[in-house]
């Protein structure tokens, strides 16, 4: 499978203040010893079949290090490989936003992979990719986004979908102040996690070029949906609930998702 992760790591993490002050977002310990990247890391690597490109910007030569102390190695024994970018090694020599960051990776290479997943670097959770992308392609069209079930007073948090027969999202609701204002009966929350055909999403990349805001829920991706090119993937699990699934990239969700660790009883 011509596969490659795309795993966006460059925000400041102003929201995790004072914990990313001298410390990028994706270096910020969690749990006993371990940093919040490590899950998605962990995750590119289980799932095989494609290599990983870190896109970096804040405090870019610390995530570098990290991961080459750490986390090189077991890609390349499982026969990948992982390696950072960072934005003032890009063409423009910035990353003006999560859009053009995934732009200017694709650019830059010489040949593009079939397929990329797009993923966040400050969620905590376990999945298997393969599933997400066995979906993506059955499916055939541009965009497939990971979906949960959430608690409705937390929809602030969220880009809300509305999703309809057999997984095609209808509309898309970013960050809405209540449910109620989108008129969703049965929403869905999007976990920032996409799967893309890489030669329909260049099309929409390119075209998100020329505007003021390069930023993937509020600029590409509403423009796919609009154009009908997105699928849902309802993440569940064999018994049909959402396995866990933290964005932790405010202080009170990092927080939350502590003492979650803590609470876990073997079962």
């Amino acid at each position: 499978m011509d596969l490659m992760y795309l795993i966006l790591a460059g925000g400041r993490g102003e929201r995790l203040m004072p914990l990313t002050e001298n410390m990028p977002k994706p270096l910020v310990r969690f749990g006993s010893g371990g940093s919040i990247i490590d899950y998605t890391l962990y995750n590119c690597l289980e799932s095989n079949g494609g290599n990983a490109l870190v896109l970096t910007q804040y405090q870019a030569e610390m995530v570098e290090r990290y991961l080459s102390v750490y986390w090189m190695h077991p890609f390349v024994s499982g026969g990948t490989k992982v390696e950072p970018l960072a934005g003032e090694d890009s063409e423009k020599g910035v990353f003006t936003g999560t859009a053009d960051a995934v732009y200017q990776a694709l650019a830059g290479m010489s040949k593009l992979p079939e397929t990329v997943v797009v993923l966040a670097a400050d969620h905590v959770y376990r999945m298997n990719y393969r599933y997400l992308v066995d979906f993506h392609h059955s499916h055939g069209k541009c965009a497939t986004v990971g979906a949960v079930r959430f608690c409705p007073s937390q929809a602030r948090r969220f880009g809300v979908m509305e999703v309809g027969e057999e997984g095609l999202v209808e509309s898309f609701f970013e960050k809405p102040a209540t449910l109620e204002e989108t008129g969703i009966e049965e929403p869905l929350a999007s976990m920032g996690i996409y799967v893309f055909t890489t030669r329909k999403l260049m099309r929409y990349l390119e075209r998100n070029q020329g505007e003021d805001s390069n930023d993937f829920g509020k600029d590409v991706l509403p423009r796919m949906i609009k154009d009908c090119e997105v699928y849902a993937f309802d993440y569940r699990d064999g018994k049909g609930q959402t396995p866990y699934w933290m964005d932790v990239g405010d202080l009170s969700s990092y927080w939350q998702a502590q003492m979650d660790l803590l609470d876990i009883k073997d079962n």
